[in-house]
């Protein structure tokens, strides 16, 4: 039998060497945030989460060449965890009746929408704020109630796949496409997505999602529904931008007016590289 002593002593080693490796795991965390600022503004406000400092530098830089005071801190502090996107999809409540669509009545409306030949769809690297500004509003004098559904990089940029870019794929800051709240014939409601730019039919929140990850197993990126008219809610739960045209302060011709420029801007573009001098807000790299 041991002696007590010896005992308390294996414990205290043991019980130093645990907090000494819970350290040493805390600080091996490197996470690199992003904040921004308009000039003259006296708060900074978060913009996003990345594990990796290159592409932490990337968002840096477009947020810089766009026009913001920009600010990147490297920390300790774990990337925060995100909402599934099937509670994303279900909501929190039901819907009045009046605010949702049928199943085959959201896939006629996706049909509408793709038809749509002055948006620039098969333009991926910019201008989804532009396109979902206006699919909206056409949606609304359809009859349908739209919301707008935002995807935010939470960890590592989102990266979709698409043939309308030489490079075969893009990679973005944040996205943001019309939602339509769709009931089913056991009156369960969801959410499902409109995004011609990303699919050839109606999408679920799901799909969307992992639309916009490079691997399955990635990091997922924080989802977000709002209303038109809206500022979204990013993931410090605290809201960007004014009416919810971008994340930032409307521009000053008007919501509506710049989405048509950006539209026609970029509509000669479609499935070529861009030009550098054009600004892109998706940071696309």
């Amino acid at each position: 039998m041991r002696p007590l002593w010896l005992l308390l002593l294996l414990a205290t080693v043991l019980s130093l060497g645990a907090n000494s490796s819970q350290q040493k795991s805390q600080s091996a965390i490197r996470t690199s945030t992003v904040y921004y600022r308009d000039a003259g503004d006296k708060d900074w406000l978060l913009f996003g989460y990345y594990a990796n400092e290159d592409e932490a530098r990337a968002v840096f830089e477009h947020l810089d060449q766009a026009g913001f005071e920009t600010e990147l801190r490297i920390t300790n502090v774990a990337i925060p965890t995100t909402q599934q996107a099937e509670s994303v999809a279900r909501g929190s409540k039901l819907l009045p009746i009046e605010q949702t669509v049928p199943l085959k009545r959201a896939q006629e409306l996706f049909r509408e929408m793709a038809r749509q030949t002055d948006l620039a769809f098969r333009y991926p690297t910019d201008g989804c704020y532009a396109r979902a500004e206006l699919m909206v509003e056409r949606l609304s004098q359809l009859g349908a109630k739209p919301r707008k559904i935002w995807a935010v990089a939470n960890g590592e940029a989102l990266h979709a796949k698409t043939k309308n870019h030489p490079r075969g794929y893009v990679t973005w800051a944040y996205h943001v496409a019309p939602a339509l709240r769709v009931r089913d014939t056991d009156d369960s409601q969801r959410w499902y997505v409109i995004d011609p730019s990303l699919f050839t039919e109606l999408a679920t929140v799901t799909d969307w999602m992992k639309a916009q990850m490079k691997r399955d197993t990635g990091r997922r990126p924080y989802l977000t529904v709002t209303r038109p008219g809206r500022a979204p809610t990013w993931i410090d739960k605290k809201q960007r931008g004014e009416s919810g045209y971008w994340p930032g302060r409307d521009p000053k011709e008007g919501p509506h007016a710049h989405a048509v420029a950006t539209m026609k801007k970029y509509k000669p573009w479609e499935g070529k590289l861009p030009p550098k001098h054009f600004g892109q807000l998706h940071l696309d790299k």
